[in-house]
């Protein structure tokens, strides 16, 4: 048994901004009757390419149970929160040396049913938790590429639908391309 889901977004940012996607598809600072559309664009091509990779874009906190040793539904992690059992008891956790996510240590074959809570994503500056301070991980240039690239297909595409050339609509190219980009990037490791 396995599932997960994202409990909170209030430190997510966008890891571009509308300025940076109308300067990489050439639209006027001062043209705005698009700026709505092209944000939208820019958040589905975030969620596309967050969901090929398994990637957190910027900060998430996930939360998932199950009762089997599992991969991590969202990297990075950044943190662990918490780790209880289905009791609500603490489990371990702990960092082998060399190795940047964390392990959970289970005292008991089989697992338990547990339940962590953690964060996941990119942040462009150091986080302080505590006597804790996680270090500034970037989101790497591929990545935002990726996202302007793909919000530019679907910008262009939904251009070229609206005009009625729906035989030039397709750029499915422009898509892979921007899949290929962030490939590099899709790793779910075990705890």
């Amino acid at each position: 048994m396995y599932n997960w889901q994202v409990i909170d977004v209030s430190a997510y940012v966008y890891p571009v901004t509308l300025a940076e996607v109308k300067n990489y598809c050439q639209i006027d600072s001062d043209y705005t009757y698009d700026d709505d559309q092209l944000t939208l664009l820019m958040k589905a091509s975030v969620a596309k390419l967050e969901q090929h990779t398994g990637l957190a874009f910027s900060l998430k906190t996930i939360q998932f149970t199950a009762n089997e040793q599992v991969e991590y539904p969202i990297t990075p992690v950044v943190n662990v929160v918490s780790v209880v059992d289905n009791d609500n008891v603490p489990l371990d956790v702990f960092y082998p040396q060399g190795l940047i996510y964390p392990v959970i240590s289970f005292k008991q074959r089989p697992f338990p049913t547990y339940t962590v809570v953690y964060k996941a994503g990119y942040h462009d500056t150091d986080i302080i938790n505590g006597s804790l301070t996680y270090k500034a991980n970037p989101l790497p240039d591929a990545i935002r590429a990726a996202i302007l690239l793909l919000t530019r297909a679907y910008y262009d595409r939904a251009k070229l639908e609206a005009s009625g050339d729906e035989k030039n609509a397709k750029v499915g190219n422009l898509d892979t391309t921007a899949l290929l980009l962030v490939n590099e990037f899709k790793a779910n490791p075990l705890f």
